[in-house]
């Protein structure tokens, strides 16, 4: 009985590892506020902030965002992405990435991508497959 309980107790142990694996937000580790964008692509996506884990396996993209400028060859090279092309705007640049280590990936004129980096003055947001919703 004893060993029985020890098997399903490793199963379901197993099975909560890899779910926390699979459903941690993947830019997390850059800064403190994130978001997750749940079950549609950009203005149909729920935009979940950060802390909550909730539906996270539903997840098609997040982003994360800082209050101060980041090394765009560091961001880069923590997720061996390689820069796709730029484009600049009135606010800052744009910086569109491709890596195989993130899931999503979009379309944008003929080029796959799957991280997107804007940079402004005093702040950088780090968004995959795109950062979702205004910034």
């Amino acid at each position: 009985m004893l060993k029985k309980a020890l098997v399903v107790l490793a199963a379901v142990l197993m099975f909560f590892s890899i779910w926390y694996i699979n459903v941690k937000p993947e830019l997390q580790d850059f800064g403190n506020t994130y978001e997750t964008y749940i079950g549609g692509n950009s203005s149909l996506a729920k935009i979940q902030k950060s802390g909550s884990y909730g539906l996270n396996f539903l997840r098609v993209g997040e982003s994360v965002r800082v209050d101060s400028v980041l090394d765009l060859g560091t961001i880069l090279n923590a997720l061996d992405a390689d820069l796709v092309f730029s484009e600049k705007c009135s606010e800052g640049v744009n910086y569109y990435a491709y890596t195989s280590k993130l899931k999503h990936k979009k379309l944008i004129n003929g080029k796959l991508v799957n991280l997107q980096v804007f940079v402004s003055e005093g702040q950088t947001v780090i968004g995959t497959p795109l950062i979702f919703g205004s910034f």
